[in-house]
């Protein structure tokens, strides 16, 4: 498959970008096109498949321990029914996608098995879902797991996350909770998009009580995200923005949808406030580092964490997670804006996070320059 697109000058102008749009559109097309396409390749599995290398179109060995069918990450099949269901509604308000067409009905089927998928996974699992999602092959074998399903126990009795005798949720249910909303309203079923909704809203009160945990299995030594005790990641409160987005737009009272986009800021508030070196009154939080670095962990304390790496002491912080935190926030003001009445209280509140928007700005701006390598 190739693409041809052209290129944007330094600085573009409006006309610039809406001469790429229809570029954009079909790239978006030819992208969900695949996924779609592959996943109803095989009708005995009920999951998204993208059980191939991307790059020479090749499927992965079937036996393949941790690439193969039978290991199904949660995360891709939450965040893959998110994006469906976003690419349903985008697609049919920009023509991409006709009313009643084969292509709607595709897309709607593909959408309803793995929401069915994820359910039942959730159900099996004492309503949560984890990194790997057990799967029974045609054949009736059970896939092998990794070393473990969830994070080990003991790690995380040990781990600042644990609350004795409460309710652990997952990363995992992060990304699930809000695909299978999205799915729920896209399908027009009122009691699972009620029952998905409470799983969102359980979800982030875990977030804020300390109840959750990051259950990825990392396949990188140098990629260290067991949970450990005194390490505080920004990661729950960054992820759990679209979801409170995506309660937001879809309130059906005026009242909630205000109350969601108090709960917005507040998250956004917490990781700047917490993780991002914001300026004071004469220095920043943290002097050792450089104005509006981002920091991936912080202590129990609030100071910047150190990770022992190879005999060396290191304080992470991440470009990418970053400007993904800063992607994540905007477009939540954004769509606050765009539902906004010029004349509105709630464009007045909107006008009062300029200071929030700044801030913003000033760390997309100092981690996309230490972060962006010319040479590639």
């Amino acid at each position: 498959m190739q693409f041809r697109y052209p290129l944007l000058p330094s600085v573009p102008k409006q006309e610039d970008l809406l001469h790429l749009t229809p570029y954009v559109h079909t790239l978006i097309q030819k992208g969900f096109t695949v996924i779609l396409e592959r996943t109803q390749g095989d009708p005995t599995y009920p999951w998204l498949n993208m059980k191939f290398n991307p790059i020479d179109g090749k499927e992965f060995a079937a036996d393949d321990p941790v690439r193969g069918k039978g290991r199904v990450y949660s995360w891709i099949q939450g965040r893959g029914l998110e994006a469906l269901a976003e690419y349903y509604w985008y697609g049919l308000h920009y023509d991409l996608i006709k009313k009643d067409s084969p292509e709607e009905a595709q897309l709607l089927k593909v959408i309803r098995m793995v929401s069915t998928s994820l359910w039942k996974s959730w159900k099996e699992q004492g309503g949560h879902l984890y990194f790997t999602i057990p799967w029974v092959d045609r054949e009736g074998d059970r896939a092998g797991t990794l070393e473990q399903r969830l994070v080990p126990k003991a790690e995380v009795e040990l781990g600042s996350v644990l609350n004795e005798g409460r309710e652990l949720y997952t990363y995992s249910d992060v990304f699930c909770s809000r695909g299978l909303y999205l799915a729920a309203i896209v399908l027009g079923n009122k009691r699972m998009v009620e029952k998905a909704r409470n799983y969102c809203i359980d979800t982030l009160a875990a977030v804020w009580e300390g109840r959750i945990y990051n259950d990825q299995i990392s396949f990188d030594p140098r990629n260290p995200i067991t949970p450990i005790p005194g390490r505080v990641s920004h990661a729950p409160y960054m992820l759990m923005i679209p979801t409170v987005s995506h309660l937001y737009q879809f309130a059906e009272k005026e009242s909630n949808r205000d109350d969601w986009f108090e709960e917005g800021l507040r998250l956004i508030q917490y990781v700047l406030e917490h993780h991002a070196n914001l300026p004071e009154k004469d220095s920043t939080r943290f002097s050792d580092l450089e104005p509006y670095a981002f920091l991936e962990y912080v202590d129990t304390e609030g100071n910047p964490y150190i990770t022992h790496l190879n005999g060396e002491n290191y304080i992470l912080c991440d470009p990418g997670h970053a400007l993904e935190f800063v992607g994540i926030a905007i477009t939540f003001l954004q769509n606050k804006l765009k539902r906004s009445s010029i004349h509105s209280d709630s464009y007045t509140r909107l006008k009062d996070t300029s200071a929030m928007s700044d801030a913003l700005f000033r760390v997309f701006e100092q981690n996309f320059r230490i972060g962006f390598q010319e040479a590639l």
